[in-house]
């Protein structure tokens, strides 16, 4: 007898989160906060301008969590369709609460089964959710986002992406859960190109951004072969510039006032 393998979504995250409730947006904001941004809304709307040129028509955002990164694309696309889905009823619960935008709509879904037809959205997106993934569930959510994308939609992956710069990677781990570590290294190793290739979809663009902690790639359903491109925009510190320097001078201050408190302690000894 065959049984269905059931997805690691449903099993293990899905009662994770449920408990997590209200308490994860301030979870998100901390983590946004360690490089200055004051919210995870603040954080979406930056991450959204890299992107925004890929979004059009009816577009489905996968693992939305309590919605932010939806409603930034609400706010910004008034004459698009956006549903956020998650399977954490809990979250859609948050999200449809907080929703003023007449363009959003959210639904309870698990992004490896959806029940959604064939061929229903122009633009698919996941923000910042495979890293908490094992393999064969990314590479379900990827077919799903396939399936469901109409020909020449844009399949959209945002992910975190480990910055090379050993100052920047202090500030990004200390936002990092332990639980989200092992795999968010490994997601980084294996690569969302290779991931978008294991699904059949051609990529268009990889972009490593935001003081080279998010990494964004970019699909197109059905293209022929295409010639990606790469950009990286380390050094200019694209939009995050005005916020996340004074965040890193606090981070170095702060860091030489304890090693100064050390060293002074053992003086004393």
């Amino acid at each position: 007898m065959n049984v269905e393998k059931q997805s690691t979504l449903s099993e293990h995250s899905k009662e994770h989160y449920n408990a997590l409730g209200e308490q994860y947006t301030e979870i998100l904001n901390a983590r946004a906060g360690t490089f200055g941004l004051g919210s995870d809304r603040n954080r979406c709307r930056m991450i959204f301008e890299f992107v925004r040129r890929h979004c059009r028509g009816a577009i489905l955002e996968l693992c939305c969590g309590p919605g932010n990164f939806t409603f930034v694309m609400g706010e910004q696309l008034p004459y698009s369709t956006i549903v956020g889905t998650d399977h954490s009823e809990t979250f859609i619960e948050i999200a449809r609460r907080q929703n003023t935008c007449p363009n959003v709509a959210f639904a309870v879904q698990d992004a490896t089964r959806l029940t959604y037809p064939d061929d229903s959205f122009d633009t698919s997106v996941v923000s910042l959710a495979l890293h908490e993934m094992e393999d064969d569930d990314i590479r379900s959510v990827l077919n799903e986002m396939r399936r469901v994308t109409r020909k020449g939609g844009k399949i959209i992956l945002i992910e975190l992406h480990i910055p090379e710069n050993p100052i920047v990677r202090v500030m990004f781990e200390q936002g990092l859960g332990a639980e989200e570590r092992p795999t968010t290294y490994h997601l980084n190793a294996y690569g969302l190109p290779r991931f978008l290739a294991d699904a059949g979809i051609p990529m268009a663009e990889h972009r490593i951004v935001c003081m080279s902690t998010v990494q964004i790639a970019i699909g197109v359903k059905g293209a022929a072969e295409l010639e990606p491109t790469f950009h990286r925009d380390f050094t200019s510190f694209d939009p995050w510039q005005h916020l996340v320097v004074p965040s890193v001078a606090t981070f170095l201050s702060t860091m030489s006032g304890l090693v100064a408190h050390q060293l002074g302690a053992g003086r004393t000894q």
